[in-house]
């Protein structure tokens, strides 16, 4: 398990400027609370109301969006952490 100091200091070498800016445009443009929300909201009206939860390709899926919750969350933690700072 890799600790929060050691996981901060990891550099993205392998991100080049045009990810970068990209991924610096998304977060300024779309709010990681409200893409959470929305798509919380799209997978439970999906498995509600399609009943394709036990599709072979919903486990997989759901384990990409699982990761992407994860960074969704760590962008809002830094967009708070900011705020707090200014």
């Amino acid at each position: 398990m890799v600790s929060k100091k050691n996981k901060k200091s990891r550099k993205l070498s392998f991100v080049s400027p045009v990810l970068q800016e990209a991924l610096a445009h998304f977060i300024e443009n779309h709010p990681a609370k409200r893409i959470r929300k929305n798509l919380s909201r799209m997978i439970l009206a999906h498995m509600i109301y399609e009943s394709h939860s036990s599709s072979p390709y919903m486990a997989e899926t759901l384990l990409d969006l699982e990761g992407l919750f994860v960074l969704l969350d760590a962008i809002e933690e830094e967009a708070d952490t900011r705020k707090s700072i200014q």
